[in-house]
């Protein structure tokens, strides 16, 4: 009876690294407590208020909850607030020059407006849209003195919060401001996004309808210093 020689059996064993958190994104966890009723006691436990949240934290029955730091120990409960912040102009930046035929044109952008078309609780995926005012030259092939003109277009992309991370999912054409006011611009840009929903939409849970976020006070001379969606418990901090 012939025995098999033995083989070497070597491990090898792979150690992976916790997902890198992309540049543009910031992540925090904010831990919140009733706030008790001399603070003094333990001031040293808490956040400074300029870094909390820009909205009233609250319990169930409407009572203020106030931040601890992040090494504060908490001996009750806690309301665990998670909070994901995405850097709108580095992905217009990097949307309009790797994925933007109209790129080498592109001067700079002088405003944007977001508006949130679609979250998929399954994926965690949201599709936003980004309408533009930017400044870029005419194409190469319309004649004259080529100098740069005033142009609106919208960019789509889709920001999965499980990674941070953004794909662009389309870039519109260049169209050109003549005789417009901004306001005239964004109220047609915002109308183009309520028709690109109503085709989307199909009847479901509330916790999926898609609820429309926009900066609409910026176009009356102020800014809203963030956009609420209450139904989902998600803020866009401005």
């Amino acid at each position: 009876m012939e025995e098999s020689p033995k083989g070497s059996f070597v491990a090898s064993t792979e150690v992976e690294s916790p997902p890198v958190e992309p540049g543009y994104v910031n992540y925090t966890k904010l831990r919140y407590v009733l706030e008790p009723s001399d603070l003094s006691e333990a001031e040293d436990e808490y956040e400074d208020d300029k870094i909390s949240l820009p909205f009233i934290v609250t319990d169930l029955r409407g009572r203020n909850l106030k931040p601890l730091k992040e090494k504060a120990v908490c001996q009750g409960q806690y309301l665990t607030v998670e909070q994901l912040t995405l850097d709108f102009e580095y992905v217009i930046n990097e949307v309009i020059r790797n994925d933007a035929s109209w790129s080498r044109q592109f001067c700079s952008f002088s405003d944007y407006d977001i508006v949130i078309l679609e979250v998929c609780p399954e994926t965690n995926q949201v599709i936003i849209n980004i309408g533009l005012l930017l400044l870029a030259f005419p194409s190469p092939d319309e004649e004259g003195q080529l100098r740069p003109k005033t142009y609106h277009t919208s960019l789509k992309v889709a920001w999965d919060l499980n990674t941070g991370i953004f794909v662009t999912v389309s870039v519109g054409d260049l169209t050109e401001v003549k005789g417009q006011t901004s306001g005239s611009v964004w109220s047609s840009y915002r109308k183009s996004c309520v028709d690109m929903v109503m085709k989307w939409l199909v009847p479901e849970s509330s916790g999926r309808y898609v609820n429309r976020m926009t900066n609409e006070a910026l176009h009356k001379g102020c800014s809203l210093k963030f956009l609420a969606d209450n139904e989902r418990y998600t803020w866009i901090v401005l």
